[in-house]
């Protein structure tokens, strides 16, 4: 069972590395693409839903927790709008570094909460934390983009990490409960409600909703791919302690660096390949401190 939570993390890592390529491919702005996202996420979420009602799943379909889950739906809709413009600031390599930081926190966040927590384990969390900072400045290469719009970026990028941190550690939560399928349908709608109020304001009209044009419709994909690297986490915390499968998500931010350079070309490789190895090498080092607290 432990070595199948581990696929299942690195999988889940993997996902959540894409589900930004479809983003970054898309040139709606952050609001529509956002509810499209949403879109895709609950189109998946209740198509296994009712796969897994018809094979005969008794996941109960009210349950408290189920409202707390749709609740970080909401909270998370507001945390991708933020790492969106960080993307579009600093691009992908650089956001996805500083965003992985929710890693480590939600580790520490869980620590906390479970009460796992020794004086040892929290140090070597923290540390953790440091050597993610640290490869996000090896990582953050300036381009010829203003200074100051790339400070905001990677602001943007920090603040989208504790958004996402609190999500995950909703998720540890509910999982506990036995809530799997039920979970990932409540967060989705209500990702997908708030996407389309906020988008709804923003455009002043409601068109928006039924234009299924190519790059809305990247949004769709990249809520499939977050549906299914939710899922897979969701299904690491079933058969992994929750800051182990914190820890592997980590790759993900290795995954996406690799994805920005050589897919989207937004750091020269032979120019900097120095920076990207220490950087690279420090989110190696982050996780390995994250795997010695359990």
């Amino acid at each position: 069972m432990v070595v199948l939570g581990i696929i299942y993390a690195v999988l889940g890592a993997l996902f959540f590395a894409l589900y930004s390529v479809p983003q970054k491919l898309s040139k709606s702005n952050v609001y529509v693409l956002s509810y499209f996202v949403g879109v895709g996420y609950f189109l998946s979420s209740l198509f296994v839903y009712i796969i897994m009602v018809i094979a005969g799943n008794n996941e109960p379909f009210f349950n408290i927790w189920l409202l707390v889950a749709g609740i970080a739906g909401i909270v998370w809709y507001f945390g991708q709008l933020t790492y969106m413009r960080s993307i579009n600031m600093i691009g992908l390599s650089r956001a996805s570094t500083w965003q992985k930081l929710q890693g480590p926190i939600a580790s520490l966040a869980i620590l906390f909460l479970f009460s796992e927590y020794t004086a040892d384990n929290i140090i070597l969390i923290v540390m953790s934390i440091v050597f993610m900072a640290i490869s996000g400045f090896f990582l953050s290469i300036h381009s010829q983009n203003d200074n100051s719009k790339s400070y905001i970026g990677i602001l943007l990028a920090f603040c989208s990490a504790f958004i996402f941190a609190s999500n995950v550690v909703v998720r540890k939560y509910v999982t506990a409960e036995n809530l799997i399928y039920t979970q990932q349908l409540y967060s989705s709608f209500f990702i997908m409600f708030t996407g389309f109020v906020v988008a709804s304001i923003k455009e002043k009209n409601v068109k928006f909703a039924i234009n299924f044009h190519k790059d809305n419709m990247m949004g769709v994909l990249a809520g499939l791919l977050y549906f299914l690297a939710t899922f897979l986490l969701i299904l690491s915390f079933e058969n992994l302690l929750g800051t182990v499968a914190s820890t592997l998500k980590q790759l993900s931010a290795i995954f996406a660096l690799l994805f920005g350079i050589f897919l989207f070309k937004e750091i020269s490789f032979k120019q900097h390949y120095v920076r990207i190895l220490l950087g690279v090498g420090c989110i190696i080092v982050s996780m390995v401190l994250l795997f010695l607290s359990i």
